[in-house]
């Protein structure tokens, strides 16, 4: 059920060693690059790229079900040990910049959106006033290393999300969550700092969260958009 559907030129496709597919599709259009690094899976995962998208996805990564589409000249990147369950989708609208580090662990239905897709106009000025390139090259999504998004949490752009920390069921995220704490609601709002997770259940040691990740949180990192 492996699908690879090129159109136009100047597409690239780059997978690493032992990289495993099931029934998986990827289409690249003109000028878009895709790296897939070693020992990744992608099961069931639709990757479309537009004009001059990249995405860049690293090593040991695990994909369920899912939908990944990069519009022209926009940006994804994605750490090493990554993992993500089923019934995902990924958004990353023209020119902006998602970034996902290494080492997160997404839970199923996440939805993440860095644009809003579609034009709205002011009708006195006649201008569009959300999606013009300037205002998207402006739109990121940055979440940190070792980050955990429960269950059907939301993250828009203009989301930076800090090293270790926890994203609750059901959120809403649009703006800064300091390292690691926890943080739910819609919108996500810090209930708890100075914490670390692993990806153990029932783990009887803080040494199985990463002796990187137990740390302090930062506070002077709270700022909302």
């Amino acid at each position: 059920g492996l699908k690879f559907a090129f159109s136009g030129f100047g597409a690239t496709l780059r997978i690493g060693e032992g990289t495993v597919f099931e029934k998986a599709m990827i289409y690249l259009h003109s000028d878009a690059q895709v790296s897939i690094g070693n020992n990744c899976t992608l099961f069931k995962t639709q990757l479309r790229l537009l004009n001059g998208g990249e995405a860049s996805i690293g090593a040991d990564c695990a994909f369920r079900e899912g939908f990944i589409h990069v519009n022209p000249n926009a940006r994804l990147s994605i750490g090493d040990r990554f993992s993500v369950q089923p019934r995902y989708c990924m958004i990353i609208s023209e020119y902006t910049n998602v970034t996902i580090g290494r080492d997160c662990m997404f839970s199923w239905d996440i939805l993440l959106m860095a644009g809003d897709s579609h034009s709205i106009f002011d009708v006195v000025t006649k201008k569009n006033i959300n999606s013009t390139i300037e205002e998207s090259k402006r739109r990121k999504i940055v979440i940190g290393n070792h980050v955990w998004l429960g269950a059907r949490t939301i993250i828009l752009y203009h989301t930076d999300i800090g090293d270790g920390s926890i994203i609750g069921t059901g959120s809403l995220v649009k703006g800064k969550i300091p390292n690691n704490c926890v943080a739910v609601g819609r919108p996500a709002k810090v209930v708890r700092r100075n914490v670390a997770w692993s990806g153990e259940n029932a783990a009887g040691d803080i040494s199985a969260c990463g002796e990187a990740y137990v740390r302090m949180t930062e506070d002077n990192h709270l700022t909302l958009l």
